[in-house]
């Protein structure tokens, strides 16, 4: 065998050397090709420590790796951790290990304050990817008065098989008073420090955030004097790293588009209003109901806008004159003939003077002066509890991967929030963030609320400004317009509560708007309705589409805009998938050869998010949440009967979106997308790896997802056959296509309040009414979506350029760099 050695050869006569050594070049090594094989040598990054019946590699950066993981090239051990053994082309075993000149091989993870729905996902995150990378991760239980009590303990890969659908923290979690004491603050400091705890990852709140940071900048103070008092060795690390996730369904933390816990948090809110719209109907009663939130208004106005309620309370917008708007508000939407009355109240609203308004205030005032009966409903810890919802899975799992690497990328790494902003995973020192919270306390205080407002991100105000646009109908438009409405192809959660925003909004400005039945033949043979402004309302919750749906003839184009002329359509908003912006296209064409001036928008709504122009088309966020509940269906199979591996098989055409990020959300072993092609070999390779999880006979659930599209020449009868033939008796496998349940009942709030944010955009545009400018043209023709948390119009010509018209999908979508997440946490 060779030892430390700078070069060595892989002979070889394979005239593809070039992919034979595209691992090796991977692994950070310099590779160049000769007539004798392949030359691979050792770098500055990666040193060959040995050739023999294996290559041992010693990798001294963490990037490195994660490229690996990232390209989908998997670690065939079954210990999921480092060394990672990889297979070259030619059969070559690879044993690569991470070895950093510094590095932190002991981390903790902790779950304070109250508890938040996201939190299980990030935890088993943060420890898969600890354990992967070589690191021990220990969970302290109880939040810091656990860390006080020494409870803390060592987690295992297996501590979070099953842990993902569960709401809460395995960690649980406990309010401290003895942590406001310095001395036991030094105890916590000893129970970390004895293990050689180096960092710390913090899911919680400004509370929980700020504790960490305090032990933090005492770390090195109580380790000194533990020494000096002979309770810790000399050689005991003396800085603590921190990141933080936030972690509060207030979602009041500062440069985070969405904290965990807040979206399923708003699943309970919106949940609860489906369920007792109906009792508000039949009795006709006005509701008044109560949500969370302490000084933030966020559920409130987000379940008042993905709901429609007639009236909402937040602290952020303070009225004196609430009494006479919100009758003045209930009055007209029930002459108009709206039936199930209702407001939304956060438990922090307060007036301009900063007098508290309670929800029995409310009620008090409503039975006064209405004639109507009014119920009270505190919804309580109702929104802090269940399952979380498919986002909260998706964004624990993934910002913990973040925050762990940041963790074991060296020591004494600046204090940061981990968090998405604007879309995109951030890093944001947590001075800057202790700066923000001090600024909104300092405003509340003072009752300075425009700059407490300014402190909220771009969604709640916009949120806040779209809704009162709706209820005040204060704009003014120079032209009035005359506005058709069709929906098209598959449906998607979200049609009816787009329909209905658009209808509402236009009608209340005075515009004249026609909804075409049955999509384009609805169209074609002139087969529409004159609706009313509250005509929709009560479809808000339905997932299917209320005026039907259908796919285009693209053939009909020349007659679609012979029937919009002759009906005097100024603008034609669509509410459809990838036929509706094929035909848009095609309508273009003729509006630019005959020069015609219309408006052709069209609002993603398809559960495959294949559409360019936008990162999520209404209804995938539904089909998520239906695949993420069909998943834990499965899992309790997968669990009940030992070593049962079940394959789910989802929608989405050629676009891999409801796969992978299913597969995310569900923990799944691995998802399969069309992005990726897979050959029989790739099955054998899934085979291998299911049986190293049961080969000691653990019942262990594991469930693989699959797009339709992958391996087109099996069905998933013959996928799940296949892969039970190469079992080797270790695990039996079952199959479920989905189908189109994925569709799902009601839409996910999420989905309800993109559709009303595009729908009003939509029309903003129209009318030259848009304050935001997204965009300022003559006449509209494309596509209105959402990127990160701004909204963007895409004319079609440039929604063209990134369509693959062949297989229907954007060329580049922004999820696929999150491919290889399932296989890094098996």
């Amino acid at each position: 065998m060779q030892r430390n050695i700078k070069e060595f050869v892989l002979k070889t006569d394979d005239p593809k050397l070039e992919e034979g050594g595209e691992i090796y070049k991977r692994l950070g090594l310099d590779v160049y090709y000769t007539d004798e094989g392949i030359h691979i040598k050792s770098s500055d990054s990666t040193h060959i420590k040995s050739v023999g019946k294996e290559i041992h590699l010693h990798v001294y950066s963490i990037d490195i790796l994660k490229r690996i993981v990232d390209a989908g090239i998997v670690s065939e051990n079954d210990k999921h951790n480092i060394p990672l053994h990889l297979t070259d082309e030619y059969g070559n075993v690879i044993l690569a290990s991470f070895m950093p000149k510094e590095k932190v091989r002991n981390i903790a993870v902790v779950t304070s304050g109250g508890d938040a729905p996201g939190m299980n996902p990030a935890i088993r995150a943060a420890v898969r990817t600890g354990i992967k990378w070589d690191a021990n991760v220990y969970g302290i239980y109880y939040g810091y008065e656990g860390m006080i009590q020494d409870n803390i303990k060592l987690l295992e890969w297996n501590n979070t098989n099953s842990i993902i659908d569960e709401g809460g923290t395995i960690l649980f979690s406990a309010r401290s008073k003895g942590f406001r004491e310095k001395e036991s603050r030094k105890e916590a400091v000893f129970n970390l420090a004895k293990r050689k705890i180096e960092g710390m990852l913090v899911l919680g709140g400004d509370g929980s955030i700020q504790g960490g940071t305090i032990l933090r900048n005492e770390f090195h103070e109580h380790v000194e004097a533990l020494i000096k008092e002979g309770r810790l060795p000399e050689d005991t690390p003396k800085t603590l790293n921190l990141v933080a996730i936030p972690a509060s369904i207030d979602n009041d933390i500062p440069y985070t588009d969405i904290s965990l816990g807040a979206d399923t948090a708003l699943h309970r809110v919106v949940e609860s209003v489906d369920s007792v719209i109906t009792t508000m109907i039949s009795h006709d009663r006005i509701f008044v109901m109560e949500v969370m939130g302490r000084d933030c208004g966020w559920i409130a106005l987000m379940s008042a806008f993905a709901t429609g309620a007639d009236f909402v309370f937040i602290p952020e917008a303070p009225n004196n004159n609430w009494k006479e708007d919100m009758i003045s508000s209930i009055q007209e939407v029930r002459s108009k003939g709206k039936k199930g009355i209702f407001v939304i109240v956060s438990e922090g609203a307060i007036d301009e003077n900063k007098n508290k308004i309670t929800s029995q205030e409310i009620v008090n005032h409503l039975i006064t002066k209405t004639s109507v009966e009014v119920k009270l409903l505190k919804l309580g810890h109702l929104q802090r509890g269940g399952a979380p919802s498919a986002f909260d899975r998706i964004s624990g799992t993934l910002l913990a991967i973040k925050a762990t690497e940041y963790l074991l990328s060296g020591p004494e790494k600046d204090p940061v929030l981990v968090s998405c902003q604007s879309g995109s995973f951030q890093f944001t020192p947590l001075d800057d963030f202790f700066n923000s919270k001090a600024r909104i306390v300092k405003y509340q205080e003072n009752g300075e609320f425009p700059k407490i407002m300014g402190e909220r991100d771009v969604y709640f105000k916009r949120a806040l400004a779209l809704y009162e646009q709706l209820r005040h109908k204060k704009l003014s438009t120079n032209v009035k317009k005359k506005i058709g409405i069709l929906h098209c192809g598959g449906r998607a959660g979200g049609m009816n509560t787009t329909l209905n925003a658009v209808v509402r909004y236009a009608k209340s400005l005075g515009n004249d708007v026609i909804v075409f039945q049955d999509g384009f033949d609805g169209l074609l043979n002139e087969q529409f309705t004159i609706p009313k402004e509250y005509e929709y309302v009560s479809h808000i919750a339905s997932g299917g589409s209320a005026i039907g749906t259908g796919v285009p003839r693209f053939d009909d184009a020349d007659k679609v805009m012979e029937i919009l002329l002759k009906l005097n359509i100024t603008s034609l908003i669509l509410i459809g998938g990838s036929s509706g912006l094929l035909m848009i296209e095609i309508l273009s064409k003729i509006i630019k050869e005959r020069n015609i001036r219309i408006d052709l928008v069209l609002i993603p709504s398809t559960t495959a998010n294949n559409v360019p122009g936008t990162e999520l088309s209404l209804g995938c966020d539904t089909a998520l949440n239906c695949i993420a509940k069909a998943c834990e269906v499965l899992r309790l199979s997968s669990m009940s009967m030992k070593r049962n591996v079940f394959i789910l098989e989802v929608h989405g055409g050629n676009c891999g979106f409801l796969s992978l990020m299913g597969g995310i959300a569900a923990g799944a072993f691995d998802a399969f997308i069309p992005e990726r092609k897979y050959l029989i070999g790739h099955l054998s390779d899934t085979a291998k790896r299911i049986r190293y999880k049961y080969k000691d006979g653990a019942r262990t659930p594991l469930l693989l997802i699959r797009n339709e599209k992958t391996f087109t020449s099996l069905s998933t009868d013959a996928f799940s056959t296949l892969l039970k033939c190469d079992s080797d008796f270790l695990f039996d496998t079952k199959y479920c296509v989905l189908g189109y349940l994925q569709q799902g009942a009601n839409p996910s709030p999420m989905d309800r309040i993109n559709s009303t944010v595009l729908g009003i955009k939509a029309l903003d545009l129209i009318f030259k009414t848009d304050t935001e400018k997204i965009a300022e043209k003559e006449f509209y023709v494309g596509v209105i979506g959402i990127q990160g948390k701004s909204v963007i119009f895409t004319d079609i010509d440039d929604a063209m350029k990134n369509f693959d018209r062949e297989k229907l999908v954007d060329k580049n979508p922004f999820w696929l760099q999150y491919a290889s997440t399932c296989r890094s946490l098996e």
